[in-house]
């Protein structure tokens, strides 16, 4: 059900009026039964899809750091290798926000599915997050925020690969939906291009 609705919300946000940014495509609008903004970015990367899946899903806690500024650290609570080109993980992840805010600490499922082909021979893999309830309260200064149907798309594209990414999640804490709609909108695009283009550092063009 995540998956089909992550191939819903990445086809319904192609219609979003969209602007470059430093090479990274962006654009924002609401899905169908969410009054969260959604945030979405699209890059190319010069590395083939399985390489780009394995920084952002099978090495995420040894490389997110690598490429989002705000990460002090976290924890892989599960793994779970579903089949050929389907693992599913739990984790417990941390970001440093801007002093205006709390930090946020998520905890998620994250699955990682070929649908094209399986590990270096996939051109089309999804990486999807979704937010779990969790009886453990978030540390000390940390408020806990939301994934809800958050996506990474990697397919294959002429020279590399095309990663489209949705963003969708609730800060959390006392801030009202409104004022995440609007007044913190700039702020989570500003925070998607710089990782863009941060992964994209990290696959130099040849």
């Amino acid at each position: 059900a995540i998956a089909a609705q992550a191939r819903d919300d990445l086809q319904t946000s192609e219609t979003w009026s969209a602007r470059v940014r430093r090479e990274v495509e962006v654009s924002s609008g609401f899905l169908p039964r969410r009054d969260l903004r959604v945030h979405r970015s699209v890059v190319h990367l010069a590395a083939p899809p399985d390489a780009v899946a394995r920084l952002i899903a099978d090495e995420m806690m040894e490389r997110l750091g690598d490429w989002n500024r705000e990460f002090p650290g976290g924890e892989v609570l599960s793994e779970e290798r579903a089949g050929p080109g389907d693992t599913r993980w739990l984790m417990r992840v941390r970001y440093e926000t801007p002093p205006v805010l709390a930090h946020r600490e998520y905890v998620y499922g994250l699955r990682r599915h070929d649908v094209d082909g399986v590990g270096a021979a996939a051109r089309d893999v999804w990486i999807t997050y979704q937010s779990v309830v969790s009886s453990e309260p978030p540390p000390r200064a940390y408020v806990r925020g939301a994934l809800l149907g958050t996506v990474h798309r990697c397919v294959a594209a002429e020279g590399g690969t095309r990663l489209e990414h949705l963003l969708a999640t609730s800060l959390g804490g006392r801030l009202p939906v409104a004022l995440v709609n609007t007044l913190f909108a700039r702020g989570l695009e500003d925070a998607l291009v710089r990782d863009a283009c941060a992964q994209r550092a990290l696959f130099p063009a040849p």
